[in-house]
């Protein structure tokens, strides 16, 4: 997650907006269960750098 955008919640005191973010930008949260691995198809321990939102490949990351 981008540091500024960190840093302006932090400074609004907004905890709950920060961890909101960082779970969305988590790589492992798209890969918590077999179907979901399968979809993503790319390292949960990395960050992809891209997820598609169409056609067949919805939900499967770029290139990390």
């Amino acid at each position: 997650m981008p540091r500024p955008v960190v840093m302006g919640l932090a400074e609004m005191s907004r905890g709950d907006d920060i961890w909101r973010c960082f779970d969305t930008f988590d790589p492992v949260n798209h890969a918590r269960d077999r179907d979901q691995a399968d979809t993503y198809r790319v390292e949960p321990y990395v960050a992809a750098a891209d997820i598609y939102d169409e056609g067949q490949l919805t939900g499967r990351g770029g290139w990390t």
